[in-house]
């Protein structure tokens, strides 16, 4: 349990750390949210909002994750995975709205590919 506590705050504070040079950089790089066509207007606000955020998270995520499993929670493995999988999904979707526009990679495609990958991780924790 205290080693949980201590996980969890050290995370949280290297992410209160590097957050925001973080934002600041991927402002630098023009890495601004664009928004789909198919989404609501009340998306649209969203539209220049840094994009690609999820990847520090998932930094900090697989560090923590490894340090876990270091220590011994080998139930960390299949978090791990399931966290760098739906991160790698993120960042492709991220790289293709980046490189042509709002054609990210479509919901109706992007939910089926994460299904693909949840099950047997879910099925892998029982």
């Amino acid at each position: 349990m205290i080693f949980d506590i201590v996980t969890f705050v050290a995370a949280f504070l290297i992410a209160l750390v590097l957050y925001p040079p973080f934002i600041r950089a991927l402002r630098r790089w023009k890495a601004g949210q664009v928004i789909q066509a198919e989404l609501p207007d009340t998306h649209q606000k969203k539209a220049g909002t840094p994009t690609g955020g999820g990847m520090l998270f998932v930094a900090i995520g697989v560090l923590a994750g490894l340090l876990a499993t270091l220590a011994g929670h080998a139930g960390a493995i299949p978090a791990l995975t399931g966290l760098w999988v739906g991160g790698m999904i993120g960042l492709s979707d991220d790289l293709s709205k980046l490189r042509r526009g709002a054609l990210g990679i479509p919901a109706r495609l992007k939910f089926p590919i994460q299904v693909i990958f949840a099950v047997p991780l879910a099925r892998s924790t029982s």
